[in-house]
Order: C-alpha cells, then structure tokens, then sequence
C-alpha cells in the first residue's frame, strides 16, 4: 500500500523519486523539530541509539544520525529503503525493512515515531505501541488541527490522515492508554495557513 502511494506521488514530489510530503521538507516545519530533538538529545549522558520506526525519504533523518551512537532506519517501503541506501552514505546508519505493526522492533534507546501513526488505524497504532516498553524514550510527531478537536477517531490505514475529520492522535488518552513516567511537548509548528499543525511530544517510558 505504502510503495503505491510513493510511486503514485500522493505526498508529492516528481517522477519516481520517494518524497515524504511537506512535514519532512518545509522548512518552518522542519527546522524547529530539528532543533528541539537535537538539544534533547545532547543532554543524554552518551550518545543513543536512535530507532527511527518510519524513517521515510529521511530527509530529517539524516540531521540527527550525527547526535546518535547508531541510527536504525526502518520503512516498510523497500524500495524507498533501497534509495536511502544509494543516497545516504552515513557509516552508523542501519537500514532496515520493518512493518512497525506486524513485525518484532529493533532495539534501541529512543524510538522515533514521526508522521505514521496519523496513517494507521487505532488498532495498528495499538499494536505497535505494545512494544514500544523497550524504549527509553519515545518521540512522536502528529499533525493536528490547530485548535479543539477530537482525540483518537478510527480510520482506515492509507494516505489520509486524521486531520481530515478534525482528529488526532494522542498516545496517552484512550483507547490506548500508554503508560509513561513523563511527558513534554518538544515543539509545535504551525502551517502556514495556520488551520493545522505538527506536535512533537517527548515520552519517558515506565
């Protein structure tokens, strides 16, 4: 499902190149995620090895590989997994091909989960936090509405997200009810017609 919606250019970008949408390549959403992941993550006692569980055309990626010890990359897209490796040539860079909801997680310090879960169902979304517990640490990015909505509405996994019907998802309020010892907002970025927005929540595992 996720290599036809790459090859059929749903997220954008031209011809067959694998292009992950406007929150992997905008820059004032980009920039600030950057910014606050990579200040977190210089005040880690040593340098962690990163998990990033849905690396994309990993544009973001490739600026945090410098502030990681090791740094798996995980899509379910083989051949986007096969153009990373031509495009990036990082020595601690660990590709692999992972469906984050069927199969077993590498292990790590810190999972980053950015942009995904707004394109799965709750009970994909579920299945994969149910083994998140080997983390230290668990970064995810959403898009939401800029204003009140609706946590968690079901849908349908595919290229649309929960922004459309005024949702999004929140990992610690029902029906998933992720047990954490902490939780902080990292960074909101607006779009720029100001209806919607990326959060970035950093979450201490139990």
């Amino acid at each position: 499902m996720f290599e036809k919606i790459y090859l059929e250019n749903r997220w954008g970008g031209k011809g067959i190149d694998y292009f992950s949408g406007r929150g992997s390549h905008e820059h004032l959403l980009v920039t600030p995620y950057l910014k606050q992941v990579s200040a977190f993550l210089r005040t880690l006692p040593r340098k962690p090895i990163i998990v990033d569980l849905g690396c994309g055309d990993f544009n973001v990626g490739k600026e945090l590989v410098p502030l990681s010890g090791n740094y798996i990359a995980c899509d379910i897209v083989p051949g986007l997994i096969e153009r990373n490796k031509k495009h990036f040539e990082q020595s601690n860079v660990d590709w692999r091909v992972v469906n984050i909801v069927d199969d077993r997680l590498p292990l790590g310090d810190i999972a980053l989960i950015r942009n995904v879960f707004q394109h799965l169902s709750n009970s994909q979304v579920h299945q994969v936090l149910s083994k998140v517990g080997q983390y230290s640490y668990l970064l995810i990015t959403e898009d939401a509405p800029n204003e009140v909505f609706t946590e968690n509405i079901d849908k349908f996994a595919g290229s649309n997200i929960r922004y459309a019907v005024n949702s999004a998802v929140n990992v610690t309020s029902p029906p998933f009810n992720l047990k954490v010892k902490s939780e902080k907002i990292l960074c909101d970025t607006v779009f720029q017609d100001g209806k919607r927005m990326m959060r970035t929540i950093l979450y201490e595992l139990a």
